[in-house]
């Protein structure tokens, strides 16, 4: 069997798809795969170059074997697009949406980057769980609503409505309501809060001017 030599490569001549490494002659790199490095002998075993710590396996390749924890294995039919950090083992981290961090082991949960106290359901994007309080979801909208309205501050009356709304969610901790009443009672609520105040600053413009007014 002739033998081609480039720099640290031996080509075995009529088996040009075998490129052996030299000094390593249990390593065999195939031509067609550069970037993959099989295991002479173990040949259902594809080692990815440049990220030696993840081991693909040949014929199933929705199957990623961490290196050193070989009782893990990520399951995903696109292995390109997931990046392993080393220093999160348990996070696999979507390449090119670096904000989405996805939990090893609860594929349906996305934590969003910088904001560690949501955590988005896959698939239902309309859900966001509040971590620590796993018992119960809002919807973005209800969010969105509580967020935007805020407390309610006024130069002659003050009406907190900020706190009526956190009682509103306790209770839906409580007694397990459905995230359209939160909306139905937050909308109600938020209402009366404000034609009271609005009735409240009526009333006192109105006894203001009544009191200007030059006696009769």
């Amino acid at each position: 069997m002739e033998v081609l030599r480039f720099q640290d490569r031996v080509i075995v001549k009529g088996q040009r798809d075998r490129v052996i490494v030299k000094g390593q002659r249990d390593r065999v790199i195939v031509t067609v795969w550069r970037d993959r490095v099989i295991v002479k002998g173990q040949r259902d075993r594809v080692i990815v170059k440049g990220q030696r710590d993840r081991m693909i396996v040949k014929e199933q390749r929705d199957r990623v074997i961490v290196k050193g924890q070989r009782d893990r294995v990520i399951r995903d039919r696109v292995i390109r697009d997931r990046v392993i950090v080393t220093v999160w083992r348990d996070r696999v981290i979507v390449k090119g949406q670096r904000d989405r961090v996805i939990v090893k082991g609860q594929r349906d949960r996305v934590i969003v980057k910088g904001q560690r106290d949501r955590v988005i359901v896959k698939g239902q994007r309309d859900r966001v769980i509040v971590t620590g309080q796993r018992d119960f979801c809002l919807s973005t909208e209800t969010v969105a609503r509580i967020r935007w309205n805020g407390p309610f501050n006024d130069s002659k009356c003050e009406l907190n409505v900020y706190t009526h709304l956190n009682q509103q969610i306790k209770n839906l901790q409580t007694t397990g309501l459905h995230k359209t009443d939160l909306c139905l009672s937050l909308s109600l609520s938020l209402s009366l809060s404000l034609s009271l105040s609005l009735s409240l600053s009526l009333s006192l413009s109105l006894s203001l001017s009544l009191s200007l007014l030059p006696p009769l």
